[in-house]
């Protein structure tokens, strides 16, 4: 049963991100130029990388390898949830704006609408871009391929459920929009860099409030060295988060203040 309605689910979401690309084909120029520059955005920084680690080949025990395979799954992950769950980092803008009303009077889940609401097409630039830093990232065999795209799901878990708790704080503390954004963008900052050069203290935090270790460090030694203590830990960890979440947002839920917009999208 669960099966079916996921299937179904996946099917929507699908058909929301290609009619988003249909739409977005109408400016086909833009649009390419768009992922032209999302892509040298993120090849950029993937270059510095490189160059940093010709200079020093071990930072803390991590290697150009291991920093290739950490940045292509940070930027793989990212990218696919902007395209298929791209709404989510919008959650406490529309909560500001009072449009939540919309998105209430549809049927549940409520999350699943605000995250397919909106598809960043343009991030299939980076996805492409994420195979081609793994393809160098170490031996690449089947296993290998399967294994990066399992971990990815715990990734993205990950990402979306402390995007979740991060833009629901709006219910709580009003007009968090920027707040909400400036948190997003410290997890994107910190993620790709290598875990063991920051300080215990800063690693705590890393583990706890801004779950980078979690999100793209512990997937990623999934990918390398696979073992099912990290396998169990990631799962608990995933549950717990989503748990957590889900609480979370619930609980803004029955804090939130209709904004009297229940008006109808065509």
């Amino acid at each position: 049963m669960w099966l079916s309605v996921a299937v179904k689910y996946i099917r929507i979401s699908w058909a929301m991100v290609v009619a988003n690309l249909l739409s977005v084909m109408s400016f086909r120029l833009s649009f390419l130029l768009y992922i032209f520059g999302i892509v040298i955005f993120f090849g950029a920084q993937f270059f510095l990388w490189i160059v940093f680690f010709n200079q020093f080949p071990s930072v803390g025990g991590w290697t150009s390898k291991d920093m290739m395979l950490v940045y292509s799954l940070y930027i793989f992950s990212l990218s696919v949830l902007d395209v298929f769950a791209g709404g989510m980092g919008d959650l406490a803008r529309i909560v500001n704006a009072g449009n939540l009303d919309y998105y209430l009077a549809l049927p549940k889940p409520i999350l699943w609408h605000i995250a397919v609401s909106k598809a960043d097409v343009a991030s299939v630039g980076p996805v492409v871009l994420s195979f081609i830093i793994f393809l160098f990232s170490g031996p690449i065999g089947w296993l290998r391929i399967l294994l990066f795209l399992f971990a990815s799901c715990f990734s993205m878990i990950l990402f979306f459920n402390f995007l979740i708790i991060s833009q629901s704080i709006v219910f709580f503390v009003g007009g968090f929009e920027q707040g909400a954004s400036a948190v997003k963008h410290l997890l994107t900052i910190v993620t790709p860099y290598p875990f063991s050069v920051f300080p215990v203290p800063f690693k705590y935090i890393l583990m706890s409030i801004v779950p980078s270790f979690f999100v793209v460090t512990m997937p990623a030694r999934l990918v390398d060295s696979f073992s099912i203590q990290t396998l169990i830990v990631l799962v608990c960890v995933c549950l717990v988060v989503s748990f957590l979440a889900n609480k979370v947002f619930k609980s803004g839920l029955r804090r939130y203040e209709s904004g009297n917009m229940m008006n109808v999208r065509l």
